[in-house]
């Protein structure tokens, strides 16, 4: 019998195309994230502004979708096991601080009275703990744990999808140092949704890393 038609190597198989499509998921979720929350909240519930940050549609009518995807990211981290056992922790670690980021409220600076709808209690400092672990994980996936590779096996796509985490990674990690110098200076930029649009480019660069490693593009050749 073929070697390649045994059923442990088909069980391989479809356990790495699950793998790969979890990826893309999860990558997907991430990259429209942002534009979902603009989309319902301004053309579906008449929100006529782009908030500061993302976690600032909890208080708005987009609340519900703002926690359906905060948990089904992490739904789907919690099921990735990835090849490794860091790979396996850090996955875990990254549910948990979704679910920080999804039931523990940011403050909200006053904006149009037609876009807040929910006034509860704010965990600030948990939300912020969260999201910023959240991102830091998922910087040090794309800059390390991505990159991994047998080298003997390092084909050409693997070299450009190892460029792709790279730049995401750092992408990421750059966003994270600019809303932080941003926080700390903000009495001195415009008014313009700073936070928002630096999260918008960190999730974009989790998102195009997730879905490289998911090789909906720059897949291995046959």
């Amino acid at each position: 019998m073929n070697s390649f038609d045994t059923k442990e190597h088909r069980e391989g198989q479809e356990q790495l195309i699950s793998f790969k499509v979890l990826r893309q998921a999860i990558g997907f979720l991430g990259l429209f994230f942002p534009f979902i929350l603009i989309v319902g909240g301004n053309w579906i519930h008449d929100c006529p502004m782009i908030l500061q940050s993302v976690s600032g549609y909890y208080h708005t009518d987009m609340r519900q979708v703002f926690v359906a995807v905060m948990v089904t990211i992490s739904i789907f981290l919690f099921v990735y096991d990835g090849y490794d056992f860091t790979d396996f922790v850090l996955a875990k670690l990254a549910t948990l601080f979704a679910l920080g980021v999804a039931f523990f409220p940011t403050e909200i600076e006053s904006f149009d009275p037609t876009c807040l709808v929910y006034e509860v209690p704010v965990r600030h400092e948990l939300h912020m703990i969260s999201a910023v672990s959240f991102f830091l994980i998922l910087t040090y996936f794309a800059l390390v744990q991505f990159r991994k590779s047998d080298k003997k096996l390092l084909g050409e796509q693997k070299s450009y999808r190892n460029t792709v985490y790279l730049v995401c990674g750092i992408v990421m990690l750059a966003s994270i140092v600019l809303i932080g110098l941003y926080l700390l200076f903000e009495q001195y930029f415009p008014v313009f949704p700073w936070v928002f649009v630096l999260e918008w480019i960190a999730l974009a660069a989790f998102g195009i890393s997730w879905i490289v490693k998911g090789e909906f593009i720059l897949a291995d050749q046959p």
